[in-house]
């Protein structure tokens, strides 16, 4: 086996090991909420690393430094606070409807 494909391999099952690992560690956050049967562990497992990371990539986005400088140049300051509050309130908003719209559609 040339090296080429051997990392090909190694960063395939690295990936497959980090996907997993996300599913794992949301459903351990989740755990009363956990999927009921096999369409809803489908989505999970399929969803949550998508979700998980489009959550990392919006959060840095709108929690940036270049942001909270706009916002307040102090260094501590309840204007930045209430703008995280909002932005994470948010967020949660749009999964949790996101959750009980995929338990509609998924039989729940």
């Amino acid at each position: 086996m040339d090296v080429r494909r051997k990392d090909l391999l190694t960063s395939i099952a690295f990936a497959a090991f980090m996907w997993l690992f996300m599913c794992g560690a949301a459903l351990l956050i989740l755990w009363p909420w956990r999927p009921a049967n096999q369409w809803q562990w489908t989505a999970f497992i399929l969803g949550v690393p998508v979700i998980w990371g489009l959550g990392e990539y919006l959060g840095g986005l709108f929690l940036s430094d270049k942001l909270s400088a706009r916002i307040s140049r102090r260094r501590f300051s309840l204007l930045r606070i209430a703008y995280a509050l909002i932005v994470g309130l948010s967020w949660l908003a749009v999964l949790f409807g996101i959750i009980l719209l995929a338990g509609r559609i998924l039989g729940r």
